[in-house]
């Protein structure tokens, strides 16, 4: 463990992890693209969200003016935007989750803690703004101008530094690293939306039904339940020891939006038996046990790159419910925030 921790030092470099070692160069569309465009950029990137610039400022390499996000194409495939909508007119239309208004808002330095960034990130979700998955990173004032550029920090990648064990060497007051440590040893189920508020489609449903599910729930997540299934609902919900009627064969994310419109795919005469057949889709390398750590919830996340989990009953592939990685920087978010409160007299 010790050699361990000084590798992880000579990595990171001394103090606290910072959101420009984490943030990632993300795919960059101008305001003259289309949706369709910026959809084609994220899935051969592999990211799940492209930055927008504007060359309008005379600014040779472009100001960032927004970000076009999976929730974005999903609320333009489901209402019926046009492929060739630009992305500069989405962005006006007051819909887009990163849009020019914005983009202060989600914006942080480059030299600021992880903890900090994380603490960022869940407080838009505690104010019931909106819940935002990514963060803007822009240079730190000692970055070279050469190479100075905006970058992107998603959740994925905060739950990577929060929870992994390499990344918990901080100093001088460790209170990022004591977050991180004590929130990876919660069990998924403390932090897990259970499966009675997710919801679910019949594998022989629509893919535009599932997407239209995933719209109006304000999930990121729908379970695909398999032969017999029906939506669930809240006044379904049982009690944790008894079983559940309908198995999960899979679900459907974010992702899928994204991947059939760059097919543009709307998904009316595509069940969803049929598309996670077409992505070899189904439970494999998607599942955590509910009595797992977050730090193990977290290790398959950053393996895969996966937004969300389904989580299994120990012992069983019953599914009881999701985690996100959303989730989990909320929940270690709350530990650092309550770290950081001065002790009462």
């Amino acid at each position: 463990p010790g050699g361990a921790r000084k590798r992880s030092a000579a990595h990171l470099g001394e103090g606290p992890v910072r959101a420009a070692s984490l943030a990632e160069a993300a795919p960059a569309c101008s305001v003259e693209d289309s949706l369709a465009d910026a959809c084609d950029l994220m899935v051969t990137s592999g990211s799940a969200a492209a930055m927008v610039t504007d060359f309008s400022d005379c600014n040779a390499s472009g100001s960032t003016c927004g970000l076009i996000t999976e929730n974005d194409i999903l609320k333009a495939l489901v209402e019926g935007t046009p492929w060739q909508c630009s992305v500069g007119h989405w962005l006006r239309g007051g819909a887009a989750r990163v849009a020019p208004c914005t983009v202060e808002a989600v914006t942080v330095h480059g030299d600021t803690a992880l903890g900090e960034a994380a603490k960022h990130m869940a407080d838009m979700v505690a104010r019931g703004g909106f819940a935002c998955h990514h963060l803007l990173v822009s240079p730190a004032p000692s970055a070279s101008q050469q190479r100075a550029q905006t970058k992107v920090l998603s959740d994925v990648d905060i739950v990577c530094g929060l929870v992994k064990a390499d990344s918990l060497s901080e100093s001088p007051d460790g209170q990022f690293g004591k977050a991180a440590a004590f929130g990876a040893e919660l069990a998924v189920k403390d932090v897990m939306k259970p499966r009675s508020v997710v919801p679910a489609c019949g594998q022989d449903s629509s893919l535009a039904e599932a997407f239209k599910a995933l719209l109006h729930s304000g999930y990121n997540c729908v379970l695909v339940l398999g032969a017999g299934g029906h939506p669930r609902g809240c006044e379904d919900a049982a009690d944790e020891d008894e079983p559940i009627a309908n198995p999960v064969v899979g679900c459907i994310t974010t992702s899928d939006v994204v991947r059939a419109c760059s097919e543009r795919e709307k998904g009316s005469r595509v069940s969803l038996s049929r598309w996670l057949q077409s992505l070899h889709g189904g439970l494999e390398g998607r599942v955590v046990a509910c009595d797992a750590r977050l730090a193990e919830a977290a290790a398959i996340m950053a393996k895969s790159r996966l937004h969300h989990l389904l989580v299994v009953r120990s012992g069983s592939s019953e599914v009881i419910g999701v985690i996100s990685a959303l989730d989990i920087v909320c929940a270690i978010s709350s530990y650092y925030s309550y770290m950081r409160e001065p002790l009462c007299a």
